[in-house]
């Protein structure tokens, strides 16, 4: 296979049969120097509800990637802008294990001495994610096919870790009892994750 036609490395996200994430990584043919620049193409698509509960951690706004960064990411078609969620009520999810929400426009993978390695999931908070066909966009940069395949399981990683600890479904409660006479309360609880 020649190095024009690399194995893009694909991933996604399934809980039940369905699928919640597709993230597919490729490193297209250049057309042109400035094409070049923009070395790999990234194309997410979700599940609405994947869209839906990133959507939830904002307050309906949304902003052109340029005001977050003007040179990490591009659209694949040209005349098109990259929308990104806002993210007011996100709380503890920006940061987590592994993975970061909060730097639209910047390289997937990232290392620093306080976080050490992790991953830019951002991508989720494009707008359109779960349109048919999803949202594509172009990274600025060069990969190797080993350096692309790394990239793809530490991704998939960081999304698991994400909807365990966050999307996933799940069922708790908690009951309080107290003895008919008497100054005893028993409290009981359960909890049922449903994903």
């Amino acid at each position: 296979m020649s190095q024009a036609q690399m194995q893009s490395p694909a991933l996604s996200v399934i809980k039940g049969g369905e699928s919640l994430i597709n993230l597919q990584i490729d490193r297209p043919v250049p057309k042109s120097r400035e094409e070049a620049k923009y070395g790999v193409r990234v194309t997410v698509k979700t599940s609405p509800a994947v869209e839906h509960f990133i959507a939830s951690l904002g307050e309906g706004g949304s902003r052109s990637l340029d005001v977050y960064v003007r040179d990490g990411w591009r659209p694949t078609n040209p005349g098109t802008t990259l929308m990104i969620r806002d993210m007011q009520n996100a709380g503890d999810i920006l940061i987590g294990d592994g993975y970061r929400l909060d730097i639209p426009g910047r390289a997937l993978d990232n290392h620093d001495r306080e976080e050490g390695r992790y991953v830019n999931l951002s991508f989720l908070r494009l707008v359109g994610i779960s349109e048919p066909g999803g949202v594509s966009f172009m990274l600025k940069g060069v990969s190797s096919p080993d350096g692309l395949r790394d990239l793809k399981n530490r991704i998939g990683k960081a999304l698991r870790s994400l909807y365990m600890e966050h999307i996933r479904p799940v069922s708790l409660t908690v009951s309080i009892s107290a003895a008919p006479e008497g100054d005893d309360v028993t409290v009981a609880g359960s909890f049922t994750a449903l994903g």
